[in-house]
C-alpha cells in the first residue's frame, strides 16, 4: 500500500494511505521505532475506506485545545482524529470531497456544505454551498464570514447570506495557475499553485510571483507547504521537496563567541 498523507508532533509520525491508517513512534533514547495499525478499530467504527489524503496535527500554541486528540485525518467516506494512543473518534460522515486546515481547526467540504471543526472536535459552523469547486483553502473571517481558495474557479467570499466570487488581479491569476495549498504567515499568504510556483498576498486581491523553476524551484507544481519551529518552509513538489530558508538556525564559530564588532568571515582552503 502506498502512503498518501503524514504529519508529525513530537516524537509521532502519523501516516494515511491506500486503505489504512497507523503510527510511527521513535524513542530518542533507544532510537527504536514501533508501528501502530490504526486500520481495524477505524474500520470497526467507520466501516471501509479508500486513500487517506489529509493528515493534520495542531500547532503547538493549540495543541492544548486540541486535549488528548493528535492528528486529524480525512478520506472521502468520512473524517476523523486519532490521540496518541492510536484511539479513533470519528468527526464526520462523507462523502467528502476536500479538506484544509483553517486558524482554529479542520474543515470538510461535502457535497453541500463547508463543515468547520476545532481542534477538540466540536462544530463551530455549517456553510452551505451553492456551486460546484473545490476547496484548497479556508480562511474564517468572523463569525459568519468565509474566504475559499478554490482549486480552478478562483476566489469566493460567503458574507453570511451567499456566496460571491472576490474578481481581481489575485483571482484571475489563480484560475489560470490553479490552486494547491495556502500557507500562513505573520502578515502575508503563501499560495501554492498546480503550475505557477509560489505567490504572496497580504489582501486576496493583489498578488506577487515569489518562487518559481526561474528562482530555482524544483518544480512549479507546489502540492503542499508547512512552516517549520524555526520558521522556515518545507514546499513539497511534483518532482522533490525544497525548503525556503526564512530562519535558517544562526550558528557562532568557536572561539568567537565573545566578539561584539560586526564584520564577516570566510573560509579558505588550504590551497587557496
Amino acid at each position: 500500500a502506498q502512503a498518501r498523507s503524514v504529519a508529525s508532533m513530537d516524537d509521532m509520525l502519523y501516516c494515511g494511505g491506500q486503505g489504512f491508517v497507523g503510527i510511527l513512534t521513535f524513542d530518542s533514547l533507544s532510537t527504536q521505532t514501533e508501528w501502530i495499525d490504526c486500520t481495524p478499530q477505524i474500520q470497526a467504527k467507520s466501516g471501509p475506506f479508500e486513500d487517506v489524503w489529509r493528515m493534520f496535527v495542531p500547532p503547538p500554541h493549540q495543541r492544548e485545545t486540541a486535549k488528548e486528540l493528535s492528528a486529524v485525518f480525512s478520506c472521502r467516506q468520512f473524517g476523523g482524529a486519532l490521540d496518541s494512543e492510536g484511539n479513533y473518534t470519528e468527526w464526520l460522515k462523507g462523502p467528502i470531497r476536500n479538506a484544509a486546515e483553517w486558524s482554529g481547526g479542520i474543515a470538510f467540504q461535502t457535497a453541500d456544505f463547508i463543515h468547520l471543526f476545532d481542534w477538540s472536535g466540536a462544530l463551530v459552523s455549517k456553510t452551505p454551498i451553492t456551486f460546484d469547486w473545490k476547496m484548497e483553502g479556508i480562511i474564517r473571517t468572523n463569525d459568519k464570514q468565509l474566504l475559499i481558495l478554490t482549486h480552478q474557479s478562483g476566489l469566493w467570499e460567503y458574507n453570511g447570506f451567499q456566496w460571491q466570487s472576490m474578481a481581481g488581479d489575485l483571482d484571475l491569476h489563480l484560475k489560470m495557475t490553479g490552486v494547491n495549498c495556502l500557507e500562513a504567515r505573520k502578515d502575508h499568504w503563501l499560495i501554492g499553485t498546480t503550475g505557477g510556483g509560489i505567490v504572496s498576498t497580504i489582501d486576496f486581491r493583489t498578488f506577487r510571483t515569489l518562487y518559481t523553476i526561474d528562482s530555482d524551484l524544483t518544480s512549479n507544481s507546489v502540492l503542499d507547504m508547512k512552516t517549520d519551529a524555526s520558521g522556515n518552509i518545507w514546499v513539497g513538489l511534483e518532482g522533490g521537496v525544497d525548503v525556503l530558508k526564512y530562519n535558517w538556525p544562526h550558528r557562532t564559530p568557536i572561539g568567537l563567541e565573545k566578539l561584539q564588532e560586526p564584520g564577516y568571515s570566510s573560509l579558505h582552503l588550504a590551497n587557496g
